[in-house]
């Protein structure tokens, strides 16, 4: 089998979620010979790092605030969430129940600049944790504060304030019997517009169908998602036309 095809294969085991079994009756050939070409290909790719839009190498999050700093100035931030199998230890369930989805996931932080450009994934934490608890294990708040750039976040991201002063969130209302202003409603039209562009990068993300597979085995998500985060980088540094 050439290294094109064994690249080729191994790029439609990520990008359409298909499993090895399945590529190997598309293609007539024995499993065990798919996976003997497929997993070394496979173990390369556990070794690529992602790069900037521009393509140079992105080693910290540094890179990440110099980057966000020459493109607008602004970075934004949203949570996401993955099915996976309900864990069978009981005790290991509810962690992972999330009340959004009703079934079971895990969560990842994303990055990205004005351009939709996705920059940064956090590891994955179980799908119940708080999107803010969530940015906290990642000990992005401190670099947040210290990039001194605009941040733009939901709700879900309520108290950051505190930490990163920079950062816009959406106004609330104070209570049931006082609604918000005009102001106060077109702010956060604006801000939903702003940060819609999070929702593309997410979406780039999750065009690698192997992590929107229904009920995906965790230590899979945790092996492919820093795979898939470094090749959507090299998609979003080719060349457009």
């Amino acid at each position: 089998m050439s290294i094109e095809l064994r690249v080729r294969l191994a790029l439609a085991h990520l990008r359409e979620g298909v499993s090895l079994r399945g590529l190997a009756r598309i293609h007539g050939i024995a499993a065990t010979t798919l996976r003997d070409n497929i997993n070394p290909v496979l173990a390369a790719f556990d070794r690529l790092e992602p790069v900037l839009p521009d393509g140079t190498a992105l080693e910290d999050f540094d890179d990440i605030t110099w980057w966000c700093a020459q493109a607008g100035g602004t970075v934004i931030i949203d949570g996401t969430e993955f099915s996976v199998a309900r864990p069978q230890d009981q005790a290991a369930q509810r962690p992972y129940y999330s009340g959004k989805k009703k079934l079971h996931t895990t969560k990842a932080i994303a990055v990205c600049d004005s351009d939709s450009n996705l920059l940064w994934a956090t590891p994955i934490v179980a799908g119940a944790t708080h999107d803010l608890t969530a940015l906290r294990d990642a000990n992005l708040p401190a670099h947040l504060a210290a990039s001194g750039l605009d941040v733009l976040a939901d709700s879900g991201f309520q108290g950051l304030q505190r930490e990163v002063p920079t950062i816009e969130l959406p106004t609330r209302r104070r209570s049931k019997n006082d609604p918000l202003t005009i102001t106060d409603r077109f702010f956060n039209s604006v801000l939903a517009s702003a940060r819609v562009r999070v929702e593309h990068a997410i979406g780039r993300l999750k065009q690698w169908r192997c992590l929107t597979v229904p009920r995906q085995r965790r230590d899979l998500l945790e092996r492919w998602l820093p795979v898939c985060w470094a090749l959507t980088s090299y998609q979003q540094a080719w060349p457009r036309s």
